[in-house]
């Protein structure tokens, strides 16, 4: 459905009713758009977007712009809207790194159904941290509706092209990647290390271990993570560049 008629971006109305309290409406710029046209497009069309995206239920535009579009980022950031997150891509094989390993008493597998209830607890603590930081965005872990989270999670993990791990500490885990295989990327869509098992290597590990499953591939692999996360030093040390910034605009 073409939400936006003649305009340099892209639409798209996206949700996740188990973990994020609302829809939002997703804007990308068009492939051959320069940033002069998007952002005129921006300024003049404010009201057109919030009704669209009123018209879809949604109650929040976020847009992801190149990490070089100074100015747009500058007028978005003056006005009403908010960055939220950075892109990151990773588009080469750093092999000549050395070996990144995790505690003797760690392993590293391929994650599988049989794990769903095993990693709850670290979904579980996942959520609170989101919660604690991003209020207006995520729900709290008392309010997610689990049963949907887990049908969500059971209906990825035997995804063909779902590309997850787990790191065990014996038999607990605590650590988690989750990735999708898609014609254009490799989407990482989360990566959760365990607080009491941060500073011990676990996610540059998890990391490690999709760079060895997609090595016989020549497509990026893509993640976001929110600008003020530490995160992004794990993930530049671990090749990845950033490539985009992200920006909401909350409708109510």
């Amino acid at each position: 459905m073409d939400l936006l008629s003649n305009a340099p971006l892209e639409a798209e109305v996206l949700s996740d009713p188990a973990l994020v309290h609302t829809k939002w409406l997703e804007l990308t710029p068009q492939v051959d758009s320069s940033e002069d046209v998007v952002s005129k497009y921006l300024q003049s069309n404010t009201a057109q977007l919030r009704s669209v995206a009123a018209s879809a239920q949604a109650t929040a535009i976020s847009i992801s712009i190149p990490l070089g579009w100074k100015q747009l980022a500058e007028f978005l950031t003056s006005t009403e809207w908010l960055q939220t997150h950075v892109r990151l891509d990773k588009t080469t094989k750093h092999t000549e790194e050395p070996t990144v390993s995790v505690a003797s008493t760690m392993h590293i597998q391929q994650l599988a159904p049989s794990h769903l209830l095993s990693i709850e607890p670290l979904l579980i603590e996942q959520a609170k941290y989101h919660a604690s930081l991003y209020p207006k965005y995520y729900r709290s872990a008392s309010a997610i509706d689990w049963t949907t989270y887990r049908s969500e999670l059971t209906d990825d993990f035997n995804h063909t092209d779902a590309l997850n791990f787990v790191c065990l500490e014996k038999a607990t885990p605590v650590g988690l990647l989750l990735a999708q295989v898609t014609t254009r990327n490799i989407t990482v869509f989360d990566l959760i290390v365990s607080e009491n098992y941060r500073g011990k290597g676990i996610g540059r590990a998890l990391l490690a271990k999709l760079d060895e499953h997609t090595n016989d591939t020549s497509i990026p692999i893509t993640l976001e993570t929110w600008w003020d996360q530490p995160a992004r030093t794990l993930y530049e040390k671990s090749g990845f560049v950033a490539v985009a910034d992200s920006f909401f605009l909350a409708l109510e």
